[in-house]
């Protein structure tokens, strides 16, 4: 299995930007950008990351199993194996705490881990203490990982609330961090956690090219196919090619597929905006 690839822009503790996003914000559970589109339903709780092959969910859930079965066979002695250590929740917490380390982190880690699975002969990974290690680190690196997609979107979502005013800027604590960001850089923001595969990601960067098409980069989920992105009954739609001042053939495409992976792994506002759909075709 290839351990999915590093961040956008980030290393493995997070954002790399002015004022260090990660100093300011805790997860918490913020309107979406829907709220403010007619007929998409405001209260929808945050779904799990998707990569563009699998769920980073799912990824997690196979490394786990990779170093349970890794340390069950050395368990068996199939390889010699070191006296009886620390426990794997205080490893792996020693190894989040090595990674979240500004002097120690490493912005070619996931590129690491990815040509250790590709070339490491799989009885070395998964029958010694070596390839048990590799699993402890892969599944720190990629818990990092999700927490940093987080992270990144409830930020942008803080920022884009209080620029649109959204929530009152009398009662925000931190004014002077919120204030020194612009609508352009939640975009980017969403951007990042949307090709990382975060759903909520996806959803809301598909909103702001409907809100904010000026400012909002174009840009698919890595692997994406062109031809099925941008489908030539979409882009040759009479009622788009009639009325170019309103609908972008090409951001229309592109609002379709964030929307519909988002949908996919259900995101409830991307599945509500994909139901109201024309039978007829999608704009």
């Amino acid at each position: 299995m290839l351990v999915v690839s590093t961040l956008s822009r980030t290393g493995a503790g997070g954002l790399s930007t002015p004022g260090s996003v990660r100093s300011h914000i805790t997860r918490s559970n913020m309107t979406s950008l829907g709220s403010e589109t007619p007929g998409l339903s405001r209260n929808v709780t945050r779904a799990p990351s998707i990569s563009a092959m699998t769920s980073l969910e799912e990824t997690i859930a196979t490394v786990e199993a990779k170093r349970c079965s890794s340390g069950a066979f050395a368990a068996g002695q199939a390889y010699p194996r070191a006296s009886a250590g620390p426990s794997t929740d205080a490893i792996a917490e020693e190894l989040r705490r090595i990674l979240k380390s500004r002097v120690l982190k490493s912005r070619t880690l996931f590129r690491d881990l990815q040509f250790i699975s590709a070339f490491v002969p799989p009885h070395m990974l998964d029958l010694t203490d070596l390839g048990k290690a590799f699993w402890d680190v892969s599944l720190a690196a990629l818990s990092i990982k999700e927490e940093a997609l987080g992270l990144i979107v409830d930020t942008a979502t803080e920022i884009f609330q209080y620029k649109t005013g959204m929530i009152s800027t009398a009662g925000v604590a931190d004014h002077r961090f919120l204030s020194q960001w612009t609508l352009a850089d939640c975009a980017w923001l969403w951007n990042i956690a949307s090709k990382e595969g975060d759903i909520a990601g996806q959803r809301e960067l598909a909103i702001m090219h409907m809100s904010h098409p000026e400012i909002t980069p174009i840009s698919l989920l890595p692997f994406s196919k062109i031809a099925d992105v941008f489908e030539q009954s979409l882009l040759e739609d009479p009622r788009i090619l009639d009325d170019l001042d309103k609908y972008d053939p090409i951001r229309m495409a592109v609002i379709k597929h964030w929307m519909t992976n988002a949908a996919n792994y259900g995101d409830a506002i991307a599945t509500e905006y994909l139901m109201q759909q024309t039978p007829q075709g999608y704009i």
